[in-house]
């Protein structure tokens, strides 16, 4: 919990505050748990049997250059979703990308099933996946104001964050046992059927055609108080980029989150499973279950993040979390098998866990919160936007010179980039808006 400026304020808060469960008496919130739970187990399939079927036949650039299909258009589905779910509603962009991605998985399956496989023929079912999976992420964040009263969005979405993670750590080693088993075919129908789920999760939910929260009128109204005409809209951008100008913190913490995630795509999804499956001798088990051991310490990690919102200086504590994430994935080549990878990932996710925790939380407390919607954008544009390069990186190098090499590559990146952090004050000691 941030800092206020009284303890009146703080006790009058924590009365307010609702417990995490208590949520879960909306009706709306239950149905979009459920959905994205199982949708979010789904994804774990796709991510697991997508390196297998690909590498199966073809080459480490061959992966690289279908998640580059799959990642520019995604890009391009993030923008469009922020624009459609303001104007047409969260649950409907949600509706239509649940219902799309069902589709193009489903051919996916069905090419994969029949063993008639086209390459571009999957790239551009892959890019399709992925444009409506961009389409998705600002809707599935911004739906939580219209099912939620203001007083409950926090425990809201620590609910969520909770569950999500948790069906992120189940996911891989469930996906992994599945390819094994049933091929790639299998885990992708799978995935297909989640969205589905997810879509008739939405489709029973009643928000978007009644009015069910006094708290959502009242933030309406609150957002209506300002002017709507196009000078006051002219003046709120210039509003958000001078504060983006001004604030070092966030300018710091953006080109960090590029360069990490600049290494996150072709280390992960291609050099990862490119060394379990050649170098450690495992297969799509090993992967799932060093992804599930990644899962497992970030959701540690989330947990002990989560407690350290009156550190001081827990902006250089995350910094410095950061930098060891560089050197402890360096020494994964080192392993040699997927058992002795696992301690690895394990001690990599709660690193990770802890520094994500404490670097959102910080830009939520430091941006003015009529900003925060659109820092979070870039927040995530950032996170995302590297991605096509980074796999087309990551291809290339993994097949030319071999995963090993990727992997200190990417770590000296981690380690610089967290390391030009604790050059500004602002993010080793971040100050709070009151």
């Amino acid at each position: 919990m941030s800092k206020v400026s009284t303890d009146a304020a703080v006790s009058a808060a924590q009365q307010k505050k609702p417990g995490m469960f208590s949520v879960l008496r909306y009706r709306d919130y239950r149905l979009l748990i459920i959905g994205q739970v199982i949708s979010t187990l789904g994804d774990a399939f796709y991510a697991v049997a997508i390196p297998w079927l690909i590498l199966a036949s073809g080459s480490a650039r061959d992966l690289g250059q279908m998640l580059l299909f799959f990642g520019i258009p995604r890009i391009a589905g993030v923008v469009l979703g922020g624009m459609g779910s303001d104007k047409y509603g969260p649950r409907q962009i949600m509706l239509l990308s649940d219902f799309m991605r069902m589709i193009f998985i489903g051919l996916m399956a069905l090419m994969a099933f029949t063993g008639h496989i086209v390459f571009w023929q999957f790239c551009v079912l892959a890019g399709g996946f992925g444009f409506f999976t961009g389409l998705f992420r600002p809707a599935s964040f911004s739906i939580a104001r219209d099912i939620l009263p203001p007083e409950a969005l926090q425990a809201g979405n620590g609910l969520n964050q909770a569950t999500m993670q948790t069906a992120s750590l189940l996911g891989p080693a469930l996906a992994g046992v599945v390819v094994s088993n049933f091929e790639s075919s299998g885990a992708m129908a799978f995935d297909a059927l989640t969205y589905l789920i997810s879509g008739i999760t939405l489709f029973l939910m009643y928000t978007g055609r009644r009015v069910q929260l006094k708290g959502i009128e009242q933030a309406e109204a609150q957002a209506k108080d300002s002017s709507q005409d196009a000078a006051a809209q002219s003046e709120e951008r210039l509003k958000f980029w001078t504060m983006l100008r001004t604030t070092r913190m966030l300018q710091v913490l953006l080109i960090v989150f590029a360069c990490v995630n600049l290494t996150w795509g072709g280390l992960i999804e291609i050099a990862l499973p490119a060394l379990v499956n050649g170098p450690f001798g495992s297969g799509a088990e090993g992967y799932g279950l060093i992804l599930t051991s990644a899962g497992c310490g970030a959701l540690l990690g989330g947990i002990l993040g989560g407690r350290m919102g009156g550190t001081k200086r827990r902006g250089m504590y995350a910094l410095l979390l950061g930098m060891s994430e560089g050197l402890i994935i360096s020494l994964v080549p080192l392993a040699g098998s997927v058992w002795l990878a696992l301690p690895i990932f394990l001690v990599f996710g709660i690193c990770m866990g802890i520094s994500n925790v404490t670097f959102i939380t910080m830009i939520q407390q430091r941006v003015p919160h009529h900003l925060l919607g659109r820092t979070m954008g870039m927040v995530q544009f950032a996170v995302l936007g590297l991605y096509p390069l980074s796999v087309l990186i990551g291809g290339y190098v993994t097949d030319v010179f071999g995963p090993a090499v990727l992997f200190p590559i990417s770590g000296a990146l981690l380690f610089l980039s967290f390391a030009a952090g604790l050059l500004e004050p602002e993010v080793r000691q971040p100050k709070q808006r009151t």
